[in-house]
């Protein structure tokens, strides 16, 4: 679901729980889950991950599913994005 109307948004902030929650995210679960078409959540990953926000990695066990998680990077920007002022 698109709370904020930003897909890019909901994806990073999916990813960063993921990651604080020790939870892998595949790419067609985020495409899933953003209510959108996947093409067109596809483009927003594809913006994410070349901005050094997000990160594709194959899983070794199903070489079908491609995971998605947040860099180092994508952490920061939300931290700084979350902090109180």
């Amino acid at each position: 679901m698109n709370i904020f109307g930003e897909l890019s948004w909901d994806v990073l902030l999916d990813l960063f729980v993921a990651h604080k929650t020790g939870t892998n995210i595949a790419v067609s679960s985020a495409c899933i889950s953003s209510g959108s078409p996947t093409t067109t959540e596809l483009h927003h990953i594809d913006a994410l991950q070349d901005r050094g926000l997000v990160e594709r990695r194959s899983d070794p066990d199903d070489l079908r599913r491609i995971w998605l998680s947040i860099t180092a990077r994508g952490r920061d920007l939300m931290l700084k994005c979350l902090a109180k002022p």
